[in-house]
Order: structure tokens, then sequence, then C-alpha cells
């Protein structure tokens, strides 16, 4: 079963009177459970695609169904209900709030679930349980009450796992999230996200490098703003 599903995405961007066309017809869909590279070089229009699949920005004309889902006419709110039940972000930049220690960091998403949501997700096991737990399996066990800034770049990339994981999502949505990182890291990261997929998570990973890409089932490569394979 189709998990997401766009048809002839497009998205322009205006400046002025200049139109700018990033997204010239994107049509794709994701399987449920599926792992899939997005690639594409600096200004193909991956980006900008992946944003939009996550939910945090609109095309300008075209069709997303997420879970059957028609996402694209939800007001503000409800896309972020949205994302907060079915995607988990993990990007380049690692984005952890510096003044938050790693667990503190793990758990802010929660605080993005509906209480009912919340609720459901976390009956078996409270919120601050599972973050320890995460971040344990992840090896960052003696690390839960550093900050950021005490951390290598694999250990970032790996509390961003982990809070990406902790409102147990459909979707893992990656950005470039090798980019920062030596070759060492790079793997122990993918292995994560193989890993995450023989759990059943549906991963997608956005990436301009091939090798990264090789890790998932299936490669779509993306260029002029178009799927060309």
């Amino acid at each position: 079963m189709a998990l997401i599903e766009l048809r002839s995405i497009k998205k322009v961007y205006r400046q002025g009177d200049l139109e700018v066309e990033v997204l010239k017809g994107i049509d794709l869909t994701v399987k449920r459970g599926e792992f899939i590279s997005i690639v594409g070089p600096s200004g193909s229009g991956k980006s900008t695609l992946m944003y939009i699949l996550g939910c945090l920005d609109r095309p300008t004309s075209g069709e997303y169904y997420l879970d059957g889902r028609n996402v694209l006419n939800l007001p503000d709110e409800e896309l972020s209900k949205l994302r907060a039940e079915y995607i988990g972000f993990v990007f380049q930049a690692f984005y952890l709030i510096p003044y938050l220690t790693v667990l503190d960091n793990v758990l802010l998403p929660v605080g993005y679930l509906p209480k009912e949501e919340r609720k459901r997700r976390f009956s078996d096991q409270p919120p601050h349980e599972k973050a320890v737990k995460l971040l344990t399996r992840l090896g960052l066990g003696e690390r839960l009450h550093f900050k950021p800034e005490e951390l290598s770049g694999g250990q970032k990339q790996r509390t961003a796992i982990a809070r990406a994981l902790i409102n147990s999502p459909e979707i893992i949505l990656a950005d470039e999230p090798t980019g920062q990182l030596d070759s060492e890291s790079s793997r122990e990261v993918m292995k994560i996200f193989k890993e995450l997929h023989s759990n059943g998570k549906t991963v997608i990973v956005v990436t301009h490098d091939m090798e990264i890409a090789k890790h998932a089932q299936r490669i779509v490569k993306i260029r002029d703003g178009r799927i060309v394979e």
C-alpha cells in the first residue's frame, strides 16, 4: 500500500515579476516500509521536494496523499499534528537546541503530539523512559546530560535520530544526514537507517552522494526539477 503519493507536484517561487519553477511535475509513490534515496546535484530541487514530503512547505500545484489523506488543503495546525504523528526529521545541521541536554532535545517532539495521541503512543512506556532507552541503544547512554557542544558530529546526529524516533513515526525523513560527518560516522548513521528499515520504518534519505544513496532499496534521481530515473 502506498504511504506517500505525489501527483504532478510543481513548485514555483516568485521574486517580484520573476518566476522560478523549481519542481516541474513530480510523480512519486513510496510504499509503506520502503527505504528510498532521492539523489541529485545542488539546485536539482531535491531539498524543495524534501520539504514538501515533510509537510514543511506546500507545492504551487499538484496532489499529495499521505496514508490516503490529501494533505495539501489542510490548515497549518492540522499539518503540524500530521508531522508530529507521521514524520521524524533528521537534518544535516542537526538543529539541536544548544542550551538543552541531549535527553531534553530528544524529548522535544513529544510536546507537539495532540494530548490523546500522546497518551496512546506512550501508554506502555513514559516518554522519559523511552528517550533514555533510545539514547542508550544508540550508544549515548553516558551522554544523557551533556549539551550538544560537548558531542562529536556523529554523536549529534545520533541524538537527532533518537529525537526523530521518540514519537514512533511511520516515516524517517533525512536531509543530507551525513553531510557534516566523517566517513566512519557516515557509515554508522547509514547502518542505523538500515536497521530502522529492517524494523519496518519507511526511510527516505535525500542526498547528493551516490555512495550514501546506494544504501537504499531504490534510488530516485532528480535533475532540474524532474525525476529522471
